[in-house]
């Protein structure tokens, strides 16, 4: 077998003899205890691996790089470090990986050194290239020059085998999925009641398309948020920043759908399963006042997209 193959066998490389001396069976147990450490965070990053790449870990770091890119540069939400904890996650394991594997081939290169003035047992001799246990009573001296290719081949394969590297730039941002069927039920009717009411007023069907146009800019941001205001807090957005984002739409979108309802005197449809009191959000004098948000527009800094993907 080869030396990666020793490893993964939990079988000790060398014999633990309380006829050495000290340091020679302090540095053979040192290792056999390395050799499983460094089984163990094998197994532990081929799992993680694994989920980067096709499990519930690859799902939630697709999910975090596409709302990343629908909501970059919120300073509320900050999803980019939501990403980052993803990101970091990958980096501990290969920290842990290597920091174990470091101490592993440095152990074996002080027994090296050892070896030159002190006999080492070895549970394993070189055959034609590969590891073959001995048998028991028959185990092999390492000495000097003698037998000393298995503890050097032992190192230099692990050194080139032992390398890894995550998966986590392999998972790509997709196009962010809402439906907007609703808010264009509400835009329809908007439109229609204003061409129907101010038709003949330009300067009032004006002023309304306004208002309807900030309407539809914002809706769309609402639905894009409750449809995924969960999955927000589970990629790892604060719960803070996730409830001051929802107050800043709140703020934004209740007060311009309460100008409409009733400057049209119309009944529109909740965009989204939540409950609101609106009675905290007045509305707009659409004769006095513009539909601006500018404290929304100040932390929501992104660009919506103007076809973006649909739900059915």
């Amino acid at each position: 077998m080869r030396a990666l193959e020793l490893l993964k066998s939990n079988e000790p490389l060398l014999v633990e003899d309380d006829n050495q001396g000290k340091k020679v069976k302090a540095l053979a147990t040192s290792l056999n205890e390395l050799m499983a450490e460094m089984n163990a965070q094998i197994t532990s990053f081929e799992e993680f691996n694994a989920s980067e790449l096709n499990g519930e870990l690859s799902n939630k770091i697709v999910i975090a790089k596409s709302l990343a890119e629908h909501f970059a540069g919120n300073k509320l939400l900050k999803v980019d470090l939501a990403v980052e904890g993803l990101r970091n996650q990958e980096k501990t394991q290969i920290n842990n990986y290597y920091a174990v594997k470091t101490k592993l081939l440095d152990v074996v290169r002080t027994i090296i050194k050892e070896a030159s003035k002190e006999a080492v047992v070895s549970n394993y001799d070189i055959f034609e290239g590969n590891f073959v246990k001995c048998e028991p009573g028959h185990e092999i001296i390492i000495l000097g020059d003698r037998n000393l290719n298995v503890l050097e081949t032992f190192l230099n394969e692990l050194d080139e085998q032992l390398i890894i590297e995550g998966n986590f730039d392999r998972n790509q941002a997709q196009p962010v999925d809402f439906n907007l069927d609703t808010l264009n039920r509400n835009i329809e009717l908007c439109n229609r009641k204003n061409n129907e009411i101010y038709g003949a007023k330009a300067g009032k069907m004006s002023k309304v398309e306004t208002y309807i146009a900030k309407f539809q800019e914002i809706g769309q941001q609402v639905v894009v948020f409750y449809s995924y205001k969960d999955a927000l807090l589970e990629i790892g957005c604060t719960e803070k920043g996730v409830r001051d984002y929802e107050h800043e739409l709140s703020k934004a979108y209740i007060p311009l759908k309460k100008t409409l309802s009733k400057e049209l005197k119309v009944e529109l449809e909740d965009i989204c399963n939540v409950s609101v009191n609106e009675a905290e959000y007045p509305a707009y004098n659409v004769e006095e006042t513009a539909p601006e948000s500018p404290s929304f527009d100040s932390i929501f800094e992104t660009k919506t997209p103007s076809e973006p993907v649909q739900n059915d």
